[in-house]
């Protein structure tokens, strides 16, 4: 069985400067599908590649799964499967405490 999450979309106006962006990795994104109520994407990081599918539950939530690949298989989907040319991304984690003012 598989192991879905639910993924909730929540969006936040930051007032203020943000920290400087720096590091991260870079990513390499293509589509197998992507419709408004599914989507399928593959990613390659620098060592390892993830399937992820989403569904539409609400305006808000969608199922997700992440399936785990070696960068070579992304790399294999990104050139022979998906619709479009990947688009190469930069992911960066920021972690904000007290954003809630807790």
């Amino acid at each position: 069985m598989l192991n879905w999450t639910v993924e909730i979309e929540k969006k936040f106006l930051i007032k203020g400067p943000l920290p400087e962006l720096k590091n991260g990795e870079d990513i390499l994104q293509g589509f197998i599908c992507a419709q408004k109520a599914q989507e399928i994407k593959v990613r390659a990081y620098s060592n390892k590649g993830v399937l992820s599918i989403k569904t539409k539950i609400d305006v808000f939530k969608r199922k997700r799964i992440d399936i785990p690949l070696s960068k070579e298989d992304a790399l294999d989907l990104l050139k022979n499967v998906c619709s479009k040319p990947p688009m190469k991304k930069r992911g960066i984690e920021l972690i904000f405490k007290d954003l809630f003012g807790r």
